[in-house]
This record gives C-alpha cells, structure tokens and sequence, in this order.
C-alpha cells in the first residue's frame, strides 16, 4: 500500500506540476495580452489625446472659418447692394445721357434753324442797307437837283 500511495503521490505530483505548467502558460499568456492590452491602452489614450488637441485647433479653425465667411457674405451682400445700387446708378445717367442728346441735337437743330434765319437776316439787311444807299442817292441827287433849281430860279429871278 505504501507503494500504491507513492505511486498515486507520484501521479498527484505530475498531476500537479501538470496543472501548475498549465497555469503557468495560461498566467503568461494573460500577463502578455494585459501588457499588450495596456501598450494599446496606452497608445490609443496618446492617440486619443492627440486627436482631442487636433479636434480643439481644427474647432477654433472651424470657428476662425466661421467668422471668415460670415464676414464675406456680409461683404458679398454689401458688394451686391453697391453693385445694385451702382447698376441703378448708371441706367439714371444713361437716361440722363440719352435726354441730354436728345435735348442736343434740338438745341443743334435750333442752331441750325437761328443761323439759317440770322443769314436771311443779313441778306435781307444787306438788300435794305443797298435800298438806303440808293434811296440816299435818290435824295442826294434830287437835293442836288433841287439846289440847282433853286440857284436858277433866284438866278433868273434876279435878272
């Protein structure tokens, strides 16, 4: 019997180293996975600290570009009004422009017309001042006449 008991410590001894090496391959198996779990622990918190800090820049960025193109718009619709405003603007003066030739070219035509009836004018002043001269030697001609008339006949009344 005290072989038999050797025999089954010998078998429980085995046994038991059997389950210690198991035990100890399962423990380093869990220890590496727990090493490797906390180095991607670790990395993905750097990793995750990292892509916190670049969140918060990109949302300042974000923030930076808000501004950015809500003053644009404010531009573009200050740019649109002016070019409306501008584009009014223009048409008034080009209604403007186009009366004012129009009023030009019946102030031209009226030119025209004044200038035809100022050379009538002058002709016409033309012919009368050559009437008058012709008038005045008329009458100078029959002063004359009537001057040697009149010596004539206080002539012949002397005689």
């Amino acid at each position: 019997m005290n072989r038999l008991l050797q025999y089954l410590n010998f078998i429980g001894i085995l046994a038991l180293t059997l389950v210690c090496a198991n035990q100890w391959k399962t423990n380093s198996t869990l220890i590496t996975d727990l090493i490797v779990m906390h180095k991607q622990s670790d990395d993905q918190a750097t990793t995750i600290t990292t892509q916190a800090g670049t969140i918060k820049e990109d949302a300042a960025d974000l923030e930076e570009y808000r501004q950015r193109l809500d003053t644009a718009e404010t531009e573009l619709k200050q740019t649109h009004a002016d070019l409306t405003k501008t584009r009014a603007e223009r048409d008034q003066l080009t209604a403007e422009r186009d009366q004012l030739k129009e009023t030009l070219d019946k102030f031209v035509a009226a030119l025209k017309v004044r200038d035809q009836s100022i050379s009538q004018m002058t002709d016409a002043i033309h012919k009368q001042d050559e009437s008058i001269h012709q008038l005045e030697a008329a009458r100078d001609d029959a002063i004359k006449k009537y001057n040697e008339l009149v010596v004539r006949f206080n002539a012949q009344k002397q005689q």
